[in-house]
């Protein structure tokens, strides 16, 4: 099997994301809805708090995951998505399912004190289940069972 370069492993997330901004149309305009600005800087996800369901990866080596998670309802709103400042990441839901993928900005390993993501979603968080998590390591390679959990506090 050959080995990857983080720029291939790159260019194959961002090519991912414009298959998937063709299938479904790309995201919603990312001003928020109380006409402010947003921060130049992403937050730092380091608690989970009431009503949200937060996705932290605890394996050493990881570099980007694609990951699956099932709602037990179709009746949810668009959820809120926001990635920790150490992760470039986008989402997409349909029906039942929400689809990330995330790929760390640096070559290092994700912070295991911290959440990668944090989902607001109207509706029961608790109906949401991890239904798969895929990895990557710095070479591309695919990291057998990583250590991805979802707490819904």
């Amino acid at each position: 099997m050959p080995q990857r370069s983080l720029r291939q492993i790159a260019l194959l997330f961002f090519g991912m994301l414009a298959f998937s901004w063709a299938q479904w149309g790309c995201p919603n305009n990312t001003t928020p809805t109380d006409g402010g600005t947003q921060s130049d800087q992403p937050p730092q996800l380091t608690s989970c708090s009431a009503g949200s369901a937060c996705l932290r990866v605890a394996t050493p080596g990881v570099r980007s995951c694609d990951i699956l998670l099932t709602h037990g309802t179709a009746n949810f709103t668009a959820p809120q998505v926001t990635f920790d400042a150490a992760i470039l990441g986008q989402f997409k839901f349909k029906d039942k399912r929400i689809a990330l993928s995330w790929i760390m900005q640096a070559d290092a390993d994700p912070d295991p004190s911290k959440f990668v993501s944090t989902l607001q979603i109207t509706g029961a968080t608790k109906d949401l289940t991890l239904t798969t998590a895929i990895c990557y390591d710095r070479k591309g390679a695919k990291i057998d069972k990583p250590d991805v959990t979802l707490q819904t506090p």
